[in-house]
């Protein structure tokens, strides 16, 4: 699926490890660069985690996920009210116009927490 970004090569991390390892100077800085898979799959869980966090604290979130469990889908209303559910708590803690990155951050958690209900036409499912 995902494959190591070439910039992070094995062979440079060790010798970039080893020259920070073997001076002396306290400048010296190792820099592990992140996979662009490893990346991604780190900001879905994180997502995930909150989508995840924010239903299991509100009122009829815990019925969305036991929705979801059951059938695999959500009908019209429970969508709706998952919509409204992490559009409240997305406006409560940014405000009426949150950052584009926050809007896919709570759409990439929803995609990773109910992956049936991914875009399959879409780059990212959603």
């Amino acid at each position: 699926l995902c494959s190591p970004s070439p910039q992070a090569s094995h062979g440079q991390s060790n010798q970039s490890l080893s020259s920070s390892i073997d001076s002396s100077d306290s400048q010296d800085t190792v820099i592990i660069e992140e996979s662009s898979c490893s990346k991604r799959m780190r900001l879905d869980d994180e997502a995930k985690k909150l989508v995840e966090t924010i239903l299991v604290q509100k009122p009829g979130g815990e019925h969305i996920i036991n929705e979801y469990n059951r059938t695999k889908s959500l009908e019209d209303e429970t969508r709706r009210k998952l919509v409204n559910i992490l559009t409240a708590d997305m406006t409560e803690k940014n405000g009426t116009s949150p950052p584009r990155q926050v809007k896919e951050k709570y759409a990439r958690g929803i995609v990773a927490l109910f992956p049936y209900l991914s875009d399959p036409f879409s780059k990212n499912g959603y």
